[in-house]
């Protein structure tokens, strides 16, 4: 029965360490303040996206770039749904402005 017991604790440990997924909302915004600043040039900001791996698009529309994290950087073994999405806007003059990271839920 103790041994039950301990097994069960160190999954459920294990579960709630995976809950956190590698990289969370936080640690983007930490790694975009850290490589970007207010009047970066545009340049700076697609470099960012492509040395990090981000998928993003532009939308002309908006001013702004649209990346997300892949899949498979954010899965936990309790929720497969969440994803993490953020939006790099620009300025007039297309410099980096601010950045809004959140939190998405996928059906997939």
């Amino acid at each position: 029965m103790a041994q039950m017991r301990l097994l069960f604790t160190a999954m459920v440990m294990v579960a709630l360490v995976g809950c956190t997924g590698p990289i969370s909302e936080r640690e983007i915004e930490q790694l975009i303040q850290r490589d970007l600043r207010p009047g970066d040039p545009e340049a700076k900001i697609v470099e960012f996206l492509k040395k990090n791996e981000f998928p993003y698009e532009y939308d002309e529309v908006t001013n702004r770039y649209q990346a997300s994290v892949p899949k498979s950087e954010f899965r936990t073994l309790i929720s497969k749904r969440n994803g993490i999405r953020f939006e790099i806007y620009l300025d007039d003059r297309r410099s980096f402005k601010e950045a809004k990271v959140r939190l998405t839920y996928t059906a997939w």
